[in-house]
């Protein structure tokens, strides 16, 4: 095996134990723990190749063990409130930064991008934390939850939008938002019919061979599989892992996979904010700067 490869991951395991026994200690949230010895560990990682990809399955497992926790019936009972509280905050914080930013001095594209960035939250961190204080189940955890959810939804038209701002879109705009809308469709709906039909039947056939490591090597690989796929209509892969946790919630065995993709999910959970915090906020490497546009999406 590649010493290089094996120096990164220790460094990076070294890394989010520290940080979280130190944070642990003080009474903090781990992550904060992670995040500051992302940045002072950084320095000793050899090479950034591959690692990045790493952060990215911790993204996709949480989001996936959140839809599991939410539910399907919950999520429908949290999605319009959920809907309409994310389009208003996020209309109404774009105007106001908008506002106060082009009073400072800043064009109107470059206010509009600062105040587009701004008015979204961290799901991966807010997640987390809830996920941490035991809250995911809660009535305000599922509402948070789906507040999140509609704002990452959100980052579509915006990336349809922002080009055109910026005079680099050669398409019809009206067609460019539609073709998003539906693939978002496509994604959403098609997650829900098929992994309602499939999903449960697919589940129930692994755990009929009486393994756990095959009932957590399905699970994995449908959150998997509906993370790619919604990467391929470019939608965030953690958007359909949180959809296939959702249909598995409808399954007997969705207790049974939660138990057993959660210390999954919290190693690479903890390497992602580790790689997160060195990579954007650490010392600078040659191909840093390149990734750091790769992780923040996630974030």
């Amino acid at each position: 095996m590649d010493t290089a490869l094996l120096q990164n991951l220790l460094g990076i395991t070294l890394a989010a134990l520290i940080g979280g026994l130190l944070a642990r200690a003080l009474k903090l949230q781990p992550i904060l723990g992670y995040l500051v010895t992302g940045v002072l560990f950084g320095a000793i990682f050899p090479s950034r190749g591959g690692i990045y990809d790493v952060a990215q399955i911790g993204v996709v497992l949480l989001l996936f063990s959140t839809g599991i926790e939410l539910s399907f019936e919950k999520l429908i009972r949290v999605l319009k409130p959920a809907l309409i509280g994310a389009t208003f905050q996020i209309i109404a914080t774009i105007l106001v930064l908008e506002f106060f930013l082009v009073g400072f001095g800043f064009d109107n594209l470059t206010s509009l991008i600062f105040a587009l960035g701004l008015s979204l939250s961290s799901t991966v961190v807010v997640v987390k934390i809830l996920s941490d204080r035991g809250e995911s189940d809660t009535i305000h955890g599922e509402l948070i939850t789906g507040w999140l959810i509609a704002q990452d939804l959100a980052v579509i038209p915006m990336l349809v939008v922002l080009p055109v701002l910026a005079g680099h879109g050669g398409g019809n705009l009206f067609i460019d938002m539609l073709l998003a809308f539906l693939k978002t469709i496509v994604v959403v709906g098609g997650t829900f019919v098929l992994g309602n039909f499939l999903g449960p039947r697919f589940i129930h056939f692994i755990t009929s061979f009486n393994s756990r490591e095959l009932l957590v090597l399905g699970a994995i690989s449908l959150a998997l599989g509906t993370a790619m796929v919604s990467s391929v209509f470019g939608i965030a892969p953690a958007i359909g892992a949180f959809l296939a946790g959702v249909v598995i919630s409808r399954s007997q065995e969705s207790h049974a996979i939660f138990a057993e993709t959660r210390p999954l999910r919290d190693l690479f959970v903890a390497m992602f904010f580790v790689i997160f915090s060195f990579t954007v906020f650490g010392l600078p490497r040659k191909n840093c700067r390149r990734n750091k546009f790769r992780l923040i999406p996630s974030w």
